[in-house]
């Protein structure tokens, strides 16, 4: 089991890495538009390529689902990219996104016992989601205390760290669990094969496609606590 553990971390750890880098070159050194045109191209992909995974394209629920899951977040992450004041809220969602993943995934596989919805996500236990929480919350507190510049009291930065952290927890929970019955409905483990061994495109943006829709709805919130 450890060294089962050991092996998948590796792997998840440098896919992770070599998609980070990817998005952090695109994001500081291309022109804003060809992260645009990432999305669209990811958008694309899932829907073409994945979404039939899932779905019999004849069923309804095919033709319904899709223009809320996934393509009306995948539309918000290019307003938000394409929103000059606001953009760099995407890189603070990735690392808040990431932290609670990497968090309950790692408490999870160490100390899990208690299944939250073994039919739904069998890996999915009470102290990995504790985890996330706690990992993204300490995360944000320190991605807030060295970038902004606000000189509020610290009460009042505790209760917007609090909000943060818990509304993109909750985010992240809902969004694995939601593609996880997805999944379970289906008869498959993974959208797809684009990762070997880590699974499709869609299962590396499940969090993301419902924790986008907190950061553009309150984009200007969220500004102005940096």
């Amino acid at each position: 089991m450890k060294a089962e553990f050991i092996q998948t971390f590796i792997k998840r750890a440098i896919t992770a890495s070599l998609l980070l880098s990817f998005f952090l070159t695109v994001f500081f050194f291309l022109p804003t538009y060809v992260l645009s045109v990432i999305f669209v191209a990811c958008a694309t992909y899932i829907i073409v390529v994945e979404w039939r995974n899932f779905f019999d394209h004849q069923s309804w629920i095919f033709w319904v689902l899709l223009p809320v899951y996934p393509l009306f977040s995948f539309l918000l992450l290019i307003l938000l990219n394409q929103d000059e004041h606001a953009r760099y809220l995407l890189l603070l969602m990735l690392a808040l996104v990431n932290s609670f993943d990497s968090g309950a995934y790692l408490i999870g596989s160490l100390f899990g016992t208690y299944k939250i919805a073994p039919r739904i996500s069998p890996g999915k236990t009470w102290e990995g989601t504790i985890g996330g929480f706690i990992i993204c919350l300490f995360t944000l507190f320190f991605i807030v205390y060295f970038v902004s510049t606000q000189n509020s009291g610290f009460l009042t930065i505790a209760i917007r760290i609090g909000i943060i952290g818990i509304s993109v927890g909750l985010l992240c929970f809902f969004g694995d669990l939601f593609e996880s019955f997805l999944k379970r409905r289906a008869g498959i483990k993974d959208s797809g094969t684009i990762f070997p061994g880590h699974g499709g495109l869609l299962d590396r943006f499940d969090s993301i496609l419902f924790v986008i829709v907190f950061f553009y709805f309150f984009r200007n919130w969220l500004i102005s606590i940096f």
